[in-house]
C-alpha cells in the first residue's frame, strides 16, 4: 500500500537532513579548512550529494501511479536544487592552494579585462555573472583568502604572497580601471590584521588610480544552510531588523570602510524592502549554502550593480 503524502514529505525531510549534515561536514567545514580537501573534491561531493538527494527524494515520491509532481511542489524541489547553484567555473577559475600568476587567471566575457574581482570564495559567482563582452572581468579569487594585505590564514600558507602578487599586478596595470573586493566578513572580523589589511588594500588601489568597490554582506545569512532552512521552514523572507541585528558588527565595519571612499555594493538594496528581505530569487535560494551567493542571486545582483559599476552601461 503506498505511503501517504505526509510519509513522503517526512521521508524527504529526513533525507534532506542527512544530506544537509554531509554538506556541512564535507563542504562547509572544508571551506574553513582547505588544507584537508582540494576544491575539486569539495564541489565534486556537492554535486554528488545533490544528485543523491534528488534521486532518493524522487524514490519517496513514487506511488503506484508512478513519479508524480503532486508529491513535492516545484518550489520544494527548487529549494533543494539550490545546493548546486554555484559557478560552473569554480573548479577551473578559483584556486585553493599554491600560487598562480594573476595575468593567467580566468577572464569572463572576453580576453582583455578592464575590471577585476579580487577576493575569497565569495567573489567567484559575482565575477562569473558580471563579466561581459562590454566589460571583460578577470577573477582573482582564492579560497579562504580575503583581499587584506598581510592577512595570515591558517591552512592557506600562500595567502599573503597571493595578495601581494595581486596587488602588484593591479597597481601596475594601466588597463584595469575598476576593482571589486569580496570577502567573508563574519569569518575575519575578530582578526585585527584583517581589519587593517582590508583598509591597506583599498588605499593602495586608490593611490594607483583605481575605482574600488566592496561587495557588502548578504542579508540571506540566517545562521545555517539556506536551502536546508527553506526546505524545513518554507519561510522565504526575514525581517529587515533581523538582518540588521544578526549582521550588526559586519554592517558597522563595512560602513567604517566606506569612509575611506570605497563604494559599497549592498545586496540588501536588491533583496530588501523597508520591512523584509527575501531569501530567494525567483524560486532559487539566494545562497547555495550558509553564506555563498548562488549563481541565480549573483545574476540578479549583476543586473542591479552593472550601471553602478559602469555608469555608461545604464540604459
Amino acid at each position: 500500500m503506498p505511503g501517504t503524502a505526509l510519509d513522503h514529505a517526512v521521508g524527504l525531510v529526513i533525507v534532506s537532513l542527512i544530506v544537509g549534515y554531509l554538506s556541512w561536514k564535507f563542504i562547509e567545514t572544508p571551506f574553513r579548512n582547505r588544507s584537508r580537501f582540494a576544491r575539486k573534491h569539495v564541489f565534486g561531493f556537492a554535486a554528488a550529494s545533490g544528485a543523491i538527494l534528488l534521486t532518493v527524494g524522487g524514490a519517496f515520491a513514487l506511488s503506484k501511479d508512478g513519479l508524480v509532481g503532486r508529491r513535492f511542489s516545484p518550489q520544494v524541489l527548487a529549494y533543494d536544487a539550490g545546493r548546486l547553484d554555484f559557478s560552473p567555473e569554480r573548479g577551473r577559475c578559483h584556486p585553493d592552494q599554491g600560487l598562480a600568476p594573476p595575468e593567467k587567471a580566468c577572464v569572463f566575457g572576453g580576453k582583455v579585462e578592464d575590471t577585476v574581482v579580487w577576493g575569497d570564495s565569495h567573489g567567484i559567482e559575482l565575477a562569473h555573472a558580471l563579466g561581459s563582452p562590454v566589460h571583460p572581468l578577470r577573477s582573482l579569487t582564492y579560497s579562504g583568502c580575503s583581499p587584506a594585505m598581510g592577512l595570515i590564514v591558517p591552512g592557506r600558507p600562500m595567502c599573503v604572497r597571493h595578495n601581494a602578487l595581486v596587488l602588484d599586478y593591479l597597481t601596475a596595470s594601466t588597463r584595469i580601471r575598476t576593482v571589486i573586493l569580496a570577502s567573508y566578513f563574519a569569518w575575519n572580523l575578530e582578526n585585527p590584521h584583517y581589519r587593517r589589511g582590508m583598509l591597506e588594500s583599498i588605499r593602495a588601489l586608490q593611490r594607483s588610480g583605481k575605482t574600488v568597490f566592496l561587495l557588502g554582506p548578504t542579508p540571506a545569512e540566517v545562521g545555517e544552510d539556506l536551502p536546508h532552512y527553506l526546505l524545513l521552514t518554507g519561510n522565504h523572507e526575514i525581517r529587515v531588523q533581523d538582518y540588521r541585528t544578526r549582521q550588526a558588527s559586519t554592517i558597522r565595519y563595512v560602513r567604517w570602510l566606506e569612509r575611506s571612499g570605497v563604494r559599497v555594493l549592498w545586496p540588501s538594496d536588491a533583496f530588501c524592502s523597508t520591512t523584509t528581505c527575501r531569501l530567494t530569487v525567483g524560486d532559487r535560494p539566494i545562497l547555495f549554502d550558509g553564506h555563498h551567493l548562488s549563481v541565480s542571486a549573483a545574476r540578479d545582483l549583476a543586473r542591479r550593480f552593472t550601471p553602478l559599476i559602469w555608469p555608461s552601461a545604464a540604459p
